[in-house]
């Protein structure tokens, strides 16, 4: 698993490297980098001895169908950037995304679209790594929510280049963000991942 993160960091310097204004050969090449480098850390990643317990993969498989099943739900009830009410501070609200979590960097431009894909891709088959070593189950838990989100939404961006949010947070009439159940998700995750690396960890190590 050594090879991980090297090739981790080396994705994600393929797709920072290259500009928005780039040459179409210079952006063909970089995809085509990345897309090797992805593929070797998934080569890795699948060796049955890397993978991790078959609960987590099914705990993980259960996040991704809920949120293909609820973004599913509502293209199809929803009209697209229309107000509907649905508990306090929270409004129904479709849009696309081609940013990340809660509608960040959302320049609306191909490139840095699938360009999150590849590094999204390659953050996910590092955080595999991550949930096998990790022995605490609030810190497995903390992963499991992480990748069941990032996952979600790299689904949907591989589908359309786009990610599919339709909650929105709001106080009074000020719009905060819009997002969706991956979001949520990956919140929960890293709610848990502070916990478990503040007060778990922090306290075996006082024993």
């Amino acid at each position: 698993m050594r090879l991980v993160a090297p090739l981790l960091i080396a994705a994600i310097k393929n797709v920072l490297g290259a500009g928005i204004m780039t040459p179409q050969l210079e952006k063909v090449s970089f995809i085509q980098k990345s897309v090797k480098d992805v593929s070797q850390m998934l080569m890795e990643m699948v060796k049955i001895e890397n993978l991790p317990k078959l609960k987590h993969l099914i705990c993980i498989s259960i996040l991704l169908v809920m949120d293909i099943a609820l973004k599913h739900l509502a293209v199809s009830r929803l009209d697209a950037n229309t107000y509907l009410e649905f508990i306090p501070f929270i409004s129904f609200y479709l849009t696309t995304n081609s940013g990340i979590a809660f509608s960040l960097l959302d320049l609306n431009n191909s490139f840095t679209s699938y360009g999150l894909l590849i590094i999204g891709l390659a953050i996910v088959l590092f955080l595999f790594n991550l949930l096998k070593k990790e022995k605490s189950s609030i810190g497995q838990a903390a992963f499991i929510f992480i990748i069941g989100g990032a996952l979600g939404n790299l689904f949907d961006r591989a589908l359309d280049g786009v990610v599919t949010d339709f909650l929105l947070l709001f106080f009074g009439n000020i719009s905060v963000f819009v997002f969706n159940p991956a979001d949520f998700f990956i919140t929960i995750g890293a709610i848990f991942f502070i916990v478990n690396e503040i007060y778990v960890k922090k306290g075996s190590s006082n024993l």
